[in-house]
């Protein structure tokens, strides 16, 4: 297909495109969380099973195990918070150059910094929580 709009079928418009990236960054997040959710009950799985076996040979294999799962799950996580970051900025990019919507928030008492003057991307993301968890499930299988 062409990138010249004119040869497109239907017309595109900023809206459109806008809840696009929207939805796109939606998806990543909630993509986040599952994975985080799959990874955090296998870690408790290898845990329990790591805590119940008696002979040693099953232990060092159960803190094996326990460590690279963390492992991956800590890349999975930074992964996806790549991605996540990477919808975020588009969409921020998308409304600074595209859209031409002024609302004050400082009205509403919302104190927002000059870097911060996007209406959907936020700095303070809920995934830094799981990134934290994942990091946090490495260290003990050190030990």
């Amino acid at each position: 297909m062409s990138n010249d709009q004119t040869q497109w079928p239907w017309p595109i418009k900023p809206e459109d495109l806008y809840h696009i990236l929207i939805d796109t960054r939606n998806l990543e997040v909630n993509l986040f969380w599952q994975r985080t959710n799959y990874f955090l009950a296998l870690n408790s799985g290898i845990v329990l099973a790591f805590f119940n076996v008696k002979d040693a040979i099953y232990v060092r294999t159960f803190a094996i195990i326990g460590l690279l799962s963390s492992l991956l799950w800590f890349w999975a996580c930074l992964a996806s918070k790549y991605w996540q970051t990477f919808w975020a900025q588009c969409l921020k990019k998308f409304e600074e150059d595209k859209l031409s919507i002024e609302i004050n928030l400082s009205r509403k008492g919302w104190n927002m910094k000059e870097s911060d003057q996007c209406l959907v991307a936020y700095t303070d993301s809920p995934s830094d929580v799981g990134l934290s968890l994942c990091r946090c499930s490495c260290s003990p299988w050190c030990l």
